[in-house]
């Protein structure tokens, strides 16, 4: 999800380059230029990578959003430099899945990390200059 044309076009331009790419693991990438509070139509596994796209104020809205889309689904959402993290630490539908400086996982229904996964995560994140 991105609001700005501009950086959904980038958005959609990275995902064509990793979709091409041997790493791909997943067929299904997608953008939408969209705003995040108006999220409709996820799929039965969904992840959204958000990378501290608001403040408190609007996050709150969103998750909420998120959590009457989410019901019946797996969703994750890993939230890169999570300033306003708050709405999904109080949500009773998504839980912390991790947590570094960096990055934390949220996720609902059938969601889960392995350790490995969670390992190579935190690693990887952590080492990121953001």
């Amino acid at each position: 999800m991105e609001l700005s044309p501009r950086l959904h076009a980038v958005a959609a331009a990275n995902i064509q380059v990793f979709s091409a790419s041997t790493e791909a693991v997943c067929a299904d990438v997608s953008s939408a230029c969209i705003d995040a509070r108006e999220l409709s139509g996820l799929g039965d596994k969904t992840l959204l990578f958000v990378f501290n796209p608001f403040d408190e104020g609007p996050m709150r809205p969103f998750v909420e959003r998120l959590e009457a889309e989410a019901k019946d689904r797996t969703v994750f959402v890993a939230y890169l430099n999570p300033r306003a993290r708050r709405p999904f630490d109080e949500s009773v539908t998504f839980r912390q899945l991790l947590n570094t400086q960096r990055l934390a996982v949220f996720g609902c229904g059938a969601a889960t990390i392995s350790d490995e996964s969670r390992n190579a995560l935190a690693g990887k994140f952590n080492s990121w200059n953001v």
